[in-house]
């Protein structure tokens, strides 16, 4: 054979190779179903989504008669009622009068008046997807109640108040007085009957403070829960973009995951994460309206309802958005570490800087409730004000809530009620047998 043969034969040979090589990439499909698989497992969320309109909720309804009653609830499904109703009407002619905003404010329980309590300022625009309003100009306040007047309905137009005790703003709207009347004749009139509504008293712990607490003494469950803590591994595969480079440092009580930008700890002794972005700036940037939507698209980018949250809190000062667990019927769940009993998601210039909840959720009940009782609104704060070194101008509110305590061994979860106070910021477990000073208490 000779030389110039050999050449021809490698030649061909060649390209043949070429041709088939050339085939198999016209011709070659990835496997999707492995791929999408892949992708399926790596974004498995830790619970369900959620809607603003089922997260954004009023903490309490209360109707204010004649002869100084007041009748409220914190029922969830009495509070559905309220704005399933409200959300039939069709808002017009808001007007700024904030001008009159100590007038108005100090009036806004009068007899007649029905006030919807909300845990702190929510944005207008934000509740536009909530509540019909039919404005041509763009609305941008804020609200933490809102204020149903049911008198003198013999008018065309009914008048519904958009309050901020906490930004001292009001405005106010119309509404077809037929609307409220029917809202009145279906709810104002019977809570009364209402075997979920009870009596409230209204306490003036100071000048600018007003609190409106059930009265007398009352009986709760208390609630005992199995638990389901997740895998670490779940949280570094759901918050970070890359999770294939994250790096792990295991430790005796933490587990910390990192990459460039990020760095994700779990914190088995107190069963919460916390979740930094650090390419963020750490200077304060203006209040966004939009962080509580967002806040919310963030933890549904996950699933990260995994148990009963509601809104609770928007701290401005360092733009951080707060969801409380709330009991089934409608009381907030407090616990020693407030990252436990809370989800938290701060921002910075814009951009999401910091996530902070518990690395577990409430699995299954069990049966044996035991009915607790606790005192009278009258006598703790008669015993609030016994106090020696409490400052009543920092008392802020007084409320019946749950502690939350997870057992490490057993992993069970205990639910206790108890009445709590909050005072200079912070919510405090009371406690009868509490004589002097003040405990900085839970949150």
């Amino acid at each position: 054979m000779t030389y110039e043969n050999i050449k021809n034969i490698i030649l061909v040979i060649l390209v043949v190779l070429s041709g088939v090589l050339t085939w198999t990439l016209w011709t070659y499909q990835p496997n999707l179903e492995l791929l999408e698989n892949l992708k399926t497992l790596k974004e498995e969320p830790i619970g369900p989504t959620n809607e603003f309109s089922k997260l954004v909720l009023p903490e309490k309804v209360v109707y204010h008669y004649p002869n100084n009653e007041h009748y409220g609830t914190v029922d969830i499904g009495e509070i559905n009622k309220t704005i399933n109703e409200i959300k039939e009407w069709n808002l017009t002619d808001f007007e700024d009068r904030s001008s009159e905003a100590d007038v108005l404010i100090s009036s806004m329980y009068e007899p007649g008046n029905t006030v919807i309590t909300y845990p702190d300022n929510v944005p207008i625009e934000q509740y536009q997807n909530v509540i019909a309003i039919d404005e041509e100009i763009a609305l941008t306040f804020d609200f933490d109640h809102i204020v149903i007047n049911s008198n003198n309905l013999d008018r065309e137009d009914g008048i519904v108040y958009f309050i901020s005790k906490k930004s001292n703003t009001v405005y106010q709207s119309h509404v077809r007085a037929s609307l409220v009347q029917s809202f009145k004749d279906k709810y104002f009139e019977n809570s009364i009957f209402n075997e979920n509504f009870s009596k409230y008293f209204r306490y003036q712990p100071s000048a600018g403070t007003t609190i409106f607490i059930p009265s007398g003494e009352r009986q709760l469950v208390k609630y005992q829960y199995l638990s389901e803590e997740f895998e670490s591994d779940r949280f570094k595969n759901l918050l970070f973009s890359e999770p294939t480079i994250v790096q792990k440092n295991v430790q005796s009580t933490m587990e910390e995951f990192t990459d460039s930008s990020s760095l994700l700890r779990v914190m088995h002794d107190s069963n919460t994460i916390s979740y930094i972005n650090f390419d963020t700036s750490t200077e304060w940037s203006p209040v966004d309206s939009s962080l509580l939507s967002e806040s919310i698209d963030y933890v549904n980018s996950h699933g990260g309802w995994t148990d009963n949250y509601r809104y609770d809190s928007f701290d401005q000062a360092s733009n951080r958005v707060v969801f409380r667990q709330y009991e089934l019927n409608g009381y907030p769940i407090f616990s020693d570490s407030s990252s436990k009993s809370t989800v938290q998601v701060s921002w910075s210039q814009g951009k999401f800087r910091e996530y902070r909840r518990s690395n577990f959720s409430f699995d299954a009940p069990l049966s044996d409730h035991i009915k607790v009782d606790l005192p009278s609104g009258e006598s703790v704060v008669n015993h609030l004000e016994s106090l020696e070194g409490l400052e009543l101008d920092q008392l802020e509110d007084i409320a019946i809530g749950y502690k939350m305590t997870k057992d490490p061994q057993t992993k069970l979860i205990y639910l206790d009620p108890s009445w709590y106070y909050l005072y200079g910021g912070n919510w405090i477990m009371f406690s009868m047998e509490e004589t002097g000073g003040i405990n900085r208490g839970l949150e």
